[in-house]
């Protein structure tokens, strides 16, 4: 689920493959977005101009994510997430950045063009062997991630 910056709306990831922005002030639904038949959504955001963006889960294949604006009839495709999984999706509108974290990876991206900007991948951290949990905390107004790995910390 995700709030409006307002907190005036609410959407949520609904059964058979459908999203539903609901508005608060007025209590029922306003929009109902189809994402691909079989499909379902593990992360929702709602960015300034009240967009969806989310990350569908297919199983084994990689997570696509899409955005949403009011007035459109279907959802544009932003692009395709290496891992299969999304936990988290954060977009800072004023620095044209969109995070994405697929647990280990955070991917940080261009929200406007999706152009990766950089990987932060403990996999691929030159002491790493193995990463069974990891805690990630994104400041979008400061633009950095911290990554826990081990008894350290990595910021980016």
């Amino acid at each position: 689920m995700a709030f409006s910056k307002d907190s005036s709306k609410l959407v949520y990831a609904a059964r058979d493959s459908f999203l539903i922005v609901f508005d608060i002030e007025r209590g029922f639904p306003i929009h109902t977005i189809s994402l691909e038949r079989w499909k379902n959504c593990c992360a929702l955001y709602l960015d300034n101009q009240d967009a969806v963006v989310a990350a569908e889960y297919g199983y084994s294949n990689p997570c696509l994510i899409y955005k949403w604006q009011e007035g459109k009839e279907s959802v544009d495709t932003l692009f395709s997430s290496a891992k299969s999984d999304v936990d988290r999706i954060v977009v800072c509108e004023e620095r044209d950045e969109i995070w994405i974290y697929s647990p280990p990876v955070v991917e940080l991206r261009r929200y406007s063009t999706s152009e990766l900007i950089k990987k932060y991948d403990p996999y691929q951290w030159s002491y790493s062997r193995y990463v069974i949990n990891n805690a990630v905390s994104i400041n979008r107004q400061a633009s950095i991630v911290a990554i826990s790995h081990g008894n350290k910390i990595r910021l980016g």
